[in-house]
Formats: C-alpha cells, sequence, structure tokens
C-alpha cells in the first residue's frame, strides 16, 4: 500500500512536484518543436514536388499540409502537459497540507506536555470537604 503523505519525505515530495512542473513544461515545448518542423518540413519545395507527383497518379491523400496524425500527436502531448501540470499543482497542495498538519501535530503534543506538567505540579485537593 502507499503511505500516508505525512510519512512521506518532504524532499520526495518536493523532487515530485519539481519533475511534474519541468515534464509539463517540456512536453509544452516539445509539442511546439513539433509542429514547427512539420510545418518547416512541409513547406519545402520536395514536399510540394511529392504532392504534385502523386496527384498526377491519382492520389491526394499527399499534401504538404499538417495532417490529423501530426494533430493527434500534438494534442496527446498538450493533455499529457496539462496532466503533469495537475500533478505538479495537486503535489504542491499536499505539501502544504502536511506542514499544516505536522505544525498542528507538533503545537497539540507541546500543549499536551505542557497541561501534564502543570497538572502535576498542582497540589491534590480533596473533592469533598466534610464539616
Amino acid at each position: 500500500g502507499n503511505k500516508p503523505a505525512y510519512l512521506m519525505s518532504q524532499k520526495l515530495l518536493m523532487g515530485q512536484t519539481v519533475f511534474q512542473a519541468v515534464g509539463a513544461v517540456a512536453y509544452v515545448v516539445a509539442v511546439g518543436l513539433y509542429i514547427h518542423f512539420v510545418i518547416t518540413v512541409n513547406s519545402t519545395d520536395v514536399c510540394k514536388q511529392r504532392a504534385i507527383l502523386y496527384a498526377r497518379r491519382g492520389y491526394t491523400w499527399m499534401n504538404c499540409d499538417v495532417s490529423g496524425g501530426d494533430a493527434a500527436v500534438a494534442l496527446f502531448g498538450l493533455v499529457t502537459a496539462i496532466l503533469y501540470t495537475a500533478g505538479a499543482v495537486l503535489t504542491f497542495q499536499t505539501i502544504r497540507g502536511v506542514r499544516r498538519y505536522l505544525e498542528e501535530r507538533d503545537r497539540r503534543a507541546a500543549e499536551e506536555a505542557t497541561s501534564r506538567r502543570s497538572a502535576q505540579s498542582a497540589p491534590l485537593k480533596a473533592e469533598t470537604t466534610f464539616v
């Protein structure tokens, strides 16, 4: 099973947050570069000549536009970037919650220790008095 978040190392949680944030940025950059290179390759004279050659033979599927497959790859990359971003946000919120929990736990432990010491140092009193 999984450990509760408050038992995990704070460094591990921070590392996970950084990894997910960097992953999200990297995916967005990669999608941008991919689309840029697809458009660059499709705008060359070689691509246009190929499209003309295929069109002469009756093949209309060959063109120099961004295809649906390229768009699907880009969409998959962007969805992955969104999921990485959501994971980074949730991990960051978990870190904040764990810090609050640990601070509250330490504060309560200190209060209990203080109340135990003061209860032990007080003189004993009788609960009832007889006349």
